[in-house]
């Protein structure tokens, strides 16, 4: 896709590393907090539960754990990497790169390290 610039979405790479930093942080508690929510109404099941239910609620609670191991933790832990090198580098006023090479490896940065944590690419899954 091109934008009304003539350039596409991948020619650019910005980031204000503290804003990212503070809404993956956000993410990061709230998704916690839903998991324990999870966890706590399970075993809060009423005694004479059928067992059927039981087996029903547990299972969504362990693919919601699979899938928060398997996925979102590691894309968070990828964003988080990204920023705090934006960070590192650039300081707390982030970065805009209008260079096409240059962003595409701000870009790509993104995806090494999903990988390197376990991840996988929406692309690839």
């Amino acid at each position: 896709m091109v934008d009304g610039n003539g350039t596409s979405p991948e020619a650019a790479f910005s980031m204000k590393p503290v804003d990212v930093i503070e809404g993956l942080a956000r993410q990061l508690v709230g998704d916690q907090r839903r998991l324990a929510e999870m966890r706590q109404t399970f075993e809060s099941l009423p005694a004479g539960t059928p067992d059927h239910a039981v087996s029903q609620a547990r299972a969504i609670v362990d693919e919601t754990v699979s899938d928060w191991h398997n996925k979102q933790l590691p894309n968070l832990a990828a964003s988080f990497r990204l920023a705090l090198e934006v960070l590192d580098t650039f300081g707390p006023d982030g970065v805009s790169v209008e260079d096409a090479t240059e962003a595409a490896i701000w870009n790509n940065k993104y995806f090494v390290w999903l990988r390197e944590f376990g991840g996988v690419a929406p692309a690839d899954s």
